[in-house]
């Protein structure tokens, strides 16, 4: 039904009468980051255009965007193929996080010392094994991962209040909020950056309200990057608690 009502209204788009429902796959992070700045956009130039965020995976989000269950994603581009077009967004690496006065805190992490310690990622499949994870292996190593959880915003909760270490995306730890209590420091080895991308499927290549809506979100994006980003509490990082 969600599919059958926007492709009724996807030749024509005027966002000051529009009563079209978007939905974009987002995670938390960025619902977070952008949300506000889309919504009050949203309530100045198009007062009766209703946005949803929806639970975005790896896997389920691409599936979703080719069954038309969402118009747009926010993330990772895992998957390369003719039905799918993408915007690049930003590129962001990992820091790692606990609390600051973990017995690790304060000091260079070496290798044995992080594969030895209790890791808690953050994952909305389940699927306890990520980036990190992922070089790792490659390497030979593998790590415990004591617990998983699906939404960024509690990360910090736990890490003040146990022993577990997370490796968390850059941009999440520019906010004072989130690193406030926590000892933030270099993992002991490099991690390519991961890229984000704005994402559609393209049966929408020219659907005007989607344009005008990826447009927006893509400059809200960037822009609030930019912010972020040039404000940094861990701009010029070695290692440092934030207090």
């Amino acid at each position: 039904m969600f599919a059958l009502i926007n492709a009724v209204s996807a030749t024509q788009f005027d966002p000051g009468t529009s009563k079209r429902r978007f939905r974009i796959a987002v995670t938390d992070m960025f619902v977070e980051l952008v949300w506000p700045q889309l919504i009050e956009l949203l309530e100045r130039e198009a007062p009766g255009v209703d946005v949803h965020a929806v639970p975005y995976t790896l896997e389920g989000t691409h599936h979703d965007l080719r069954e038309a269950h969402v118009d747009l994603a926010i993330g990772v581009l895992t998957q390369h193929d003719h039905s799918l077009r993408s915007t690049w967004l930003f590129e962001g690496s990992y820091l790692l996080a606990m609390r600051g006065d973990h017995p690790l805190a304060g000091r260079t992490i070496i290798m044995d010392k992080f594969l030895s310690a209790r890791h808690l990622i953050v994952t909305m499949s389940g699927d306890a094994h990520g980036f990190v994870d992922s070089y790792l292996n490659q390497k030979g190593h593998s790590r415990r991962i004591a617990s998983t959880v699906n939404h960024f915003s509690i990360v910090p909760k736990i890490l003040r209040a146990s022993d577990l270490i997370a490796a968390v995306p850059e941009l999440i730890s520019q906010d004072y909020g989130f690193v406030n209590g926590l000892w933030m420091g270099e993992l002991p080895f490099s991690v390519d950056p991961t890229s984000l991308y704005l994402i559609w499927h393209a049966r929408h290549d020219r659907d005007p309200g989607i344009v005008w809506l990826r447009t927006h979100v893509e400059r809200l994006l960037q822009e609030r990057w930019h912010d972020i980003m040039t404000k940094s509490p861990c701009s010029h990082l070695t290692s440092k608690a934030i207090a």
